[in-house]
């Protein structure tokens, strides 16, 4: 794990940005009285490596933990942050926060593996289970902090997911995008990954001259030019998939877009891996399956948004025009 401590524009308020060995960006921000945390260690057993990192910079409290999509929410690391019967060291009580359709997507998978409680699920037996959080919200939650309260946004975006959002701290001139923003692959894509508001959400970051630092999920880079690449990115894949099924094409046709893609962030000879060795080569085929697989799932929910689009068209021009009876 490695640690990057930013400074802000607000008096007393830090970033502090932590790498896990997955590659995730996990972060604090911290003011003169507490600390809130954004994302969680995926893995529980980098959840001892979380906590020194977070003591190692700071010893003010802990008081919220910010979930910035579904897929950041690991039930074992949940477990061992829940609260318990008797007193132990080192456990964590922390209200935490998920955007609704986040914690609906948690909640189904929870119901999936487990029989369903005869009883409503407390707070308690939430954690206790590995599904949370306390608390949701539906487009915007505010929280302040710090003796000069500081102003902390989460706005729902549903770009990357239909559970996703940003983590603003806007006089700071902060902003923790999640999985929105990637700068060293891309980001992964999934089947209910919203391209448009997706791209919507990162012009407007890109546009807003306030925020001076974005935080990715994933990568380095933390000043606001480091939308653009994923925005490039995005754009990118948009008008390609949209190509691809004008022209009628199959889903094994979007295996033709991954070098271009890939070259958005690895340069310009990516039509096969590169000859390396390693875990270089080993992360550069990775991420091109991922891309692959996740551009697959965006063309079929194209495929399918297209042909309810023609038959909807088709039933306009019929009510509008009914056919005349000889």
């Amino acid at each position: 794990m490695t640690v990057e401590n930013i400074t802000t524009r607000s008096p007393g308020v830090t970033a502090h940005v932590m790498t896990m060995q997955d590659g995730a960006n996990v972060s604090l921000i911290v003011t003169d009285e507490c600390a809130i945390a954004v994302d969680l260690p995926m893995q529980a057993s980098e959840l001892a490596d979380w906590r020194a990192g977070m003591s190692g910079v700071t010893s003010k409290p802990l008081r919220w933990i910010v979930f910035t999509s579904p897929e950041r929410v690991s039930g074992d690391t949940l477990k061992l942050l829940a609260p318990v019967d008797k007193p132990a060291p080192k456990v964590l009580s922390v209200p935490t926060i998920i955007q609704d359709a986040g914690f609906t997507q948690l909640f189904a998978a929870l119901e999936a593996a487990q029989p369903r409680s005869p009883e409503p699920l407390s707070a308690f037996e939430l954690r206790k289970r590995g599904i949370l959080p306390e608390f949701t919200f539906s487009e915007k939650m505010s929280l302040a902090a710090g003796s000069q309260p500081l102003n902390i946004e989460i706005l729902h975006v549903g770009g990357v997911m239909p559970g996703s959002s940003f983590v603003f701290a806007r006089e700071a001139g902060l902003v923790f995008a999640g999985d929105h923003i990637a700068t060293d692959d891309p980001p992964v894509l999934y089947a209910n990954s919203n391209l448009d508001k997706w791209i919507e959400a990162l012009t407007a970051i890109q546009h807003d001259k306030k925020l001076t630092i974005v935080v990715p999920g994933r990568g380095k880079g933390y000043e606001a030019g480091a939308v653009s690449i994923t925005l490039e990115f995005l754009k990118s894949t948009r008008a390609g998939l949209r190509r691809l099924a004008k022209a009628g094409k199959t889903r094994d046709a979007v295996a033709s877009l991954v070098p271009g893609l890939m070259a958005i962030y690895h340069g310009k000879n990516t039509a096969s891996p590169p000859a390396v060795s390693g875990s270089n080569a080993y992360t550069f085929s990775v991420a091109g399956q991922s891309l692959q697989l996740g551009l697959e799932q965006l063309y079929d929910q194209l495929a399918r948004q297209m042909a309810a689009d023609e038959l909807r068209i088709a039933n306009d021009e019929l009510q509008n025009n009914p056919p005349v009876n000889p």
